[in-house]
């Protein structure tokens, strides 16, 4: 099989070796190349290898990426310098029961983990192994059907690569296979990047009205809303000569201009003018005519607001202090930071890798649904059989479960039976069997 070696200064090589190859053997067969060293640690999905684990029993598998850092000299190094230390979702386990125990151990970071895999999360949330094992199974075998379609797909491009049409799509190939790298390396060496970031707001008063201010350097005026204006009894001084239309990422019209007021921030107080939005998500926005005016800072170091003008700074507030908007707001934007699944190349890994077929959250309700039904649709009759034909018409549902659970990953239902004849009707390692023979 083929696997890709990468760097973290972006190097990568492409070697085909067996799958009782060990990490040891990758690495010296990389080290003039890549000028990889003995003392490199070579990583899969975020998981450290040591010399001694084969390929195949770390589940590397055909086309997949392997890491190698080279002890902190990498081109994040001054990241992971800065980071804190302590247990990431990097050193998550691969087994469910491992898995449920880390995060038992490291609640905070399965908030982290919903940002990731939220699929995952929930199933680690119940704390059954069995749902945590059905949960990385699916994602497991959804990734393994992406790729196959992904291979089944480039050997039909590269079987007439001459064509205009398919040359199109190699190229677009190429340029996701790249994105999705760089997206793993990401995952890998700095996901922080991928985590929240709160927006900046003070604490400010107008005409005794306790309000939250959201510091904007991008915004060209300072904007307050409407009903943040009427709530402060400012509306009877805008004047309305000053209507119109403000344009950004969207429209909003302009009521009118109140052009002094007195806003207290801190212990200090501070002529201010704004313009009166009819509708807005932002109660009161702080633009950079009036941080320019008053010689403001933002210092992102000591998390303060210097008011030049004053000689003096107030803190930022902290996220749990945020107005409910601006929580909500971040919880959006954090959403639309994942990788949408048909977008994604997948991965074997089920922690670190966001995106998850759709595959994985149609199988469970499908074996709930056979659960349920096969109670309601039994016939009259079959209340006063015996017990033996009641225990056969019950493992006969549960057998039929299992398929539709199997037939549900993808599988025909040929396969699935066969699959569960062959494991005595034991449904995890049916998928398995199906897995591994898919592989080869």
């Amino acid at each position: 099989m083929k696997v890709t070696v990468a760097t973290e200064e972006g190097k990568s090589s492409q070697i085909e070796v067996s799958g009782d190859t060990a990490v040891s053997t990758i690495k010296s067969l990389v080290s003039t190349e890549l000028s990889v060293g003995p003392g490199a640690q070579v990583t899969f999905n975020g998981r450290p290898l040591a010399d001694t684990t084969t390929l195949a029993g770390a589940g590397v598998s055909e086309q997949d990426l392997l890491l190698v850092t080279m002890g902190g000299g990498g081109a994040f190094g001054g990241v992971a310098a800065a980071a804190p230390k302590g247990p990431t979702l990097a050193d998550v386990g691969s087994e469910p029961g491992e898995m449920l125990e880390f995060f038992k151990k490291n609640p905070q970071l399965l908030r982290q983990l919903h940002h990731v895999n939220a699929e995952l999360a929930e199933a680690v949330e119940t704390g059954d192994v069995g749902k945590v094992r059905t949960c990385l199974m699916m994602q497991q075998m959804n990734s393994h059907k992406a790729k196959w379609t992904r291979e089944t797909e480039r050997a039909a491009l590269f079987a007439n690569p001459d064509s205009e049409e398919n040359q199109a799509k190699i190229q677009k190939m190429i340029d996701q296979e790249a994105i999705d790298q760089n997206y793993h390396m990401a995952m890998e060496e700095a996901p922080e990047v991928f985590a929240r970031v709160s927006m900046l707001y003070i604490d400010t008063e107008i005409n005794g009205v306790r309000v939250k201010a959201f510091v904007d350097s991008g915004a060209q005026s300072t904007i307050m809303s409407a009903a943040c204006a009427e709530k402060c009894g400012l509306m009877r001084l805008v004047d309305t000569r000053f209507h119109g239309e403000a344009r950004g990422v969207g429209t909003g019209k302009i009521l009118g201009r109140i052009h002094m007021a007195q806003i207290k921030i801190g212990d200090h107080h501070f002529p201010c003018s704004f313009t009166i939005l009819q509708t807005s998500d932002v109660d009161f926005l702080f633009g950079l005519d009036m941080l320019k005016r008053h010689l403001c800072v933002i210092d992102l170091k000591s998390s303060m607001l210097g008011l030049g003008s004053a000689g003096a700074s107030v803190p930022f507030l902290s996220e749990k202090d945020l107005p409910s908007s601006a929580r909500e707001t971040q919880a959006e934007d954090l959403e639309n930071k994942k990788p949408a699944a048909a977008e994604s190349s997948g991965s074997s890994s089920s922690v670190e890798t966001a995106p998850t077929g759709a595959g994985a959250g149609s199988a469970a309700p499908a074996s709930s649904a056979m659960d349920t039904e096969t109670p309601a649709t039994a016939s009259p009759a079959s209340a006063s059989a015996t017990p033996a034909a009641a225990t056969a018409s019950a493992a006969g549902g549960a057998e039929e479960a299992k398929v539709t659970q199997l037939t549900a990953m993808g599988f025909s239902r040929e396969q699935a039976e066969g699959a569960l004849s062959s494991t005595g009707g034991d449904a995890e390692q049916a998928a398995g069997l199906l897995l591994a023979q898919m592989d080869l």
